[in-house]
């Protein structure tokens, strides 16, 4: 999936984006791991316990490429499916960055379309006491 995000960039892999707003939008192609039925049910997210995440009983982000805006054209070109359908996710209110990276990986997976799926997260800080 293509993310699109306005938040701030973090020096922790693990995490990547914070809470608080970046400077820029920031592009990243993130590949998403989603554990196989035997262990979840369809419009469940098995969030990861601990890092790094077990990815044969947990969602776990496999690949976070950071794309440069100049390149985001040619990432569509490579990524766009057969039917040229894109699906665009804005998550809601209270919703950390990974949060809504697993969500909507959880959704396209688990709907089956033939879709480029794209998501835009906003900063969130995954608190209702953070906003003020």
């Amino acid at each position: 999936m293509l993310v699109a995000t306005t938040r701030a960039p973090v020096d922790d892999p693990a995490f990547l984006y914070s809470g608080e707003r970046g400077a820029r939008v920031s592009l990243t192609d993130i590949g998403v791991s989603i554990p196989p039925a035997t262990v979840r049910r369809v419009g469940e997210v098995q969030w990861p316990r601990r890092l790094p995440p077990d990815p044969r009983t947990e969602f776990a982000v496999l690949r976070a490429a950071p794309v440069d805006i100049s390149d985001s054209r040619r990432w569509m070109d490579e990524h766009l499916h057969a039917k040229r359908n894109v699906l665009i996710f804005v998550h809601g209110f209270n919703n950390r960055y990974e949060d809504s990276v697993y969500r909507f990986a959880q959704i396209v997976h688990d709907s089956g379309g033939d879709v480029t799926p794209v998501l835009f997260t906003w900063p969130s800080r995954a608190s209702v006491f953070d906003y003020s």
